[in-house]
Order: C-alpha cells, then structure tokens, then sequence
C-alpha cells in the first residue's frame, strides 16, 4: 500500500522523515547528514557539536604540535641514554634494529593518541 505525503495529500510516497517517520514527498524533504528530514524536522538546524569555528581548529592544532613535540623530545632522549650505555655490547646491531621496530609502533601509537 502506498502512503500519501504528509503536507501534500494527493503525492503518493516511499519516503519517511528520519526522525519523526512522517511520509514525505520529494518537494517536503531536507538533506541532513543523518538520511532525509521533513521541514519541520529539518528547520531545527544543525547539532552544536558539529558547529567548528577557526579558533577550535587553532586549538587543535597547536595542542597537537606541543603534544608532538613534547613526546617527540621525551622518546628521543630515551633513545640517546639508551644508545649511549655500555651495557648492550654485543648485541648493538640488533637492539638498533628492534628500536627501529618499536619506534615504527610508538609512531603509529602516538599518531592515533594525537589524533583522539
């Protein structure tokens, strides 16, 4: 059976509100991120969380690049005090190879912390 739009009685239609589930036609719906909305639905406007100004990007960015910086410096001192004791001895080339290894892991790692 087909149902009738909400505002207009004489349009048949397959499309529904995506938060009120009222039937709508073509000429009654509004693109949202979320499927389509009436115009009542859609007049609300957009969620505040997704309302980004440049000052909250500066933000972002800058915590970003002190973040970066500080665990850049803080795993990079590690990676000289380690380098630079004696206590590795024979096994120099492989304990470089498994800091190549892990350094690959604590990039990805804090790339993803960075990022959250």
């Amino acid at each position: 059976m087909m149902v009738t739009c909400y505002n207009h009685k004489n349009i048949e239609t397959v499309l529904s509100c995506s938060r009120c589930n009222k039937p709508v036609c073509n000429k009654c719906t509004i693109d949202s991120f979320v499927g389509i909305k009436c115009k009542d639905c859609g007049s609300i406007g957009k969620p505040a969380i997704l309302n980004i100004t440049f000052t909250d990007i500066l933000r972002v960015l800058s915590l970003s690049l002190v973040f970066s910086i500080f665990v850049g410096f803080i795993y990079s001192l590690i990676l000289v005090i380690i380098l630079n004791i004696d206590l590795l001895g024979n096994i120099q080339s492989t304990a470089l190879m498994s800091l190549r290894v892990i350094t690959l892991i604590f990039l990805v790692f804090f790339g993803v912390v960075n990022g959250e």
